[in-house]
């Protein structure tokens, strides 16, 4: 048997073996109603965001295993690791290919749980195109309330220019029916979707067969029920959320004045910290070495990353002990931002804030995260009032969105 033929029994045995899984009871394997559509350029080997999925129990990535077919002449790619992507139970396929033309292929995604116990597959799009400038897009505005009007633009490229929108939600939905007029021009209108929506507004141009350039994507990040234009850190909330580093606390809101856990300081610290990261973040397997973050914990990758090197900018509260569940407070909130941006702080003056005494728990972390702030472009607060930082008071998840949108340069903007 050859090598060609011998891939070609490899693949139909892994499609046997996902019509035997789509017949199991109680399978758990699912993806988004639409995976994010993927880009490359011809005869460029290309990091590819191949496809995304769930399970309901499992939470250690090597559980899984992912089987690619490109859709072009390439044998199929095997046995592939699989990524964290956020939440405990979600997982992506990311791998490097090569196209060796121009074109849209049609990419499959096959997952298998624990040796097949469970297997299912997916399909998405990957267009590849001839050069590796996309257009610029313009938005109308970011943070829109739901159901205000929006507007995104490309320059015209001239006759025989095909202009293929698309918007899609963080989950993946198609919410491309939403534009309301100019469709399949430069410039379309729509409408911002609903409370706390993530959208990504897409713009593919084609010239004849082969498409000229790869898409453009731009986020829209429209606002929570909660966190209105008039809320003081309504922006920080746009930025973090924007950059998907919270999704909020769900039904579309932010609970901006719930306090900020250890555990949630974590996860959205290290989401905020890598925003920029290409391939995205992905937290080593959290193996439950905290008495009370068991490896069955949705939080435990994200709090044994930041309490472990290279990280290191939380700790345990008590011998074998994480308390994740305990509030955060302001002069903690302090002292784990500065952490986290790896800065040393310089001595503490004590005469930044009236309730700030230079030999404060975390005084020096305090005054130099206030210097570094007023020295931002758009130079911005961090006390509370009345000259004071209210050190001892619960940091909020408001306070989170202010403190880290303005301490990385991830954050500064929504792509």
């Amino acid at each position: 048997m050859s090598k060609s033929q011998l891939w070609k029994l490899r693949w139909v045995l892994g499609a046997i073996g996902i019509l035997g899984a789509a017949a199991q009871a109680g399978a758990t394997i699912t993806f988004p109603p639409n995976q994010a559509p993927v880009s490359a350029q011809a005869g460029v080997n290309t990091s590819l965001l191949v496809c995304r999925f769930s399970h309901d129990v499992s939470k250690k990535k090597n559980d899984f295993r992912a089987n690619i077919n490109w859709g072009d002449a390439t044998p199929d790619d095997l046995n592939v690791a699989v990524n964290k992507s956020g939440g405990q139970r979600n997982y992506r396929v990311t791998r490097s290919h090569t196209y060796a033309a121009c074109g849209v292929y049609t990419v499959t995604c096959e997952i298998h749980y624990k040796v097949n116990t469970e297997v299912a597959s997916d399909t998405n799009q990957v267009t590849v195109s001839l050069t590796s400038v996309a257009p610029v897009m313009t938005i109308s505005g970011q943070c829109p309330a739901t159901g205000d009007g929006m507007t995104a633009s490309v320059p015209n490229e001239g006759a025989g220019t095909t202009y293929n929108w698309t918007i899609l939600d963080a989950q993946g939905n198609d919410l491309t029916g939403t534009i309301t007029s100019g469709a399949g021009t430069e410039a379309i209108a729509f409408p911002a979707a609903a409370p706390g929506k993530l959208m990504f507004v897409n713009i593919l141009e084609t010239v004849g067969a082969c498409p000229s350039k790869p898409p453009a994507i731009h986020r829209v990040q429209v606002d929570f029920n909660d966190v209105s234009a008039a809320h003081p850190q309504h922006n920080d909330v746009c930025r973090l959320a924007g950059n998907q580093a919270s999704l909020g606390c769900g039904g579309g809101n932010f609970c901006p004045d719930d306090p900020v856990t250890r555990n949630q300081l974590a996860y959205i610290g290290l989401k905020g910290k890598h925003a920029a990261d290409n391939p995205p973040y992905d937290p080593p397997t959290g193996s439950g070495g905290y008495t009370d973050v068991p490896d069955t914990d949705d939080f435990v990758d994200w709090v044994e990353a930041a309490s472990s090197a290279p990280e290191s900018w939380m700790a345990a509260c008590d011998v074998n002990r994480f308390c994740p569940t305990d509030p955060v407070t302001r002069a903690q909130l302090a002292r784990f931002t500065l952490l986290a941006k790896a800065e040393v702080p310089l001595p503490a003056t004590g005469l930044v804030y009236t309730d700030v005494g230079i030999l404060d728990f975390a005084a020096n972390y305090i005054e130099q995260l206030h210097n570094d702030f007023l020295a931002l472009p758009t130079p911005q607060t961090l006390g509370c009032f009345g000259g004071q930082y209210c050190p001892n008071g619960a940091a909020t998840r408001a306070h989170l969105a202010h403190f880290l949108s303005n301490a990385f340069p991830a954050l500064q903007s929504v792509p």
